[in-house]
């Protein structure tokens, strides 16, 4: 069992290593961050969430 988690942390070591130099070139450009209307959206979309989760609840 521990060869199979190796073999999985191989892996993700080897993904983040080729994101990593990815990342470093002159030419990568980062995404933009969060806007105010982007945090407005997300935080409204969990609260909607989560009030269907307690309005199911109760059906």
């Amino acid at each position: 069992m521990a060869k199979k988690n190796s073999r999985f942390s191989e892996e993700y070591l080897s993904e983040a290593e080729k994101r990593i130099e990815e990342m470093e070139k002159q030419d990568y450009e980062f995404p933009e961050p969060f806007s105010k209307t982007n945090w407005i959206l997300a935080i409204a979309t969990i609260l909607i969430s989560g009030a269907f989760l307690i309005g199911g609840y109760w059906m």
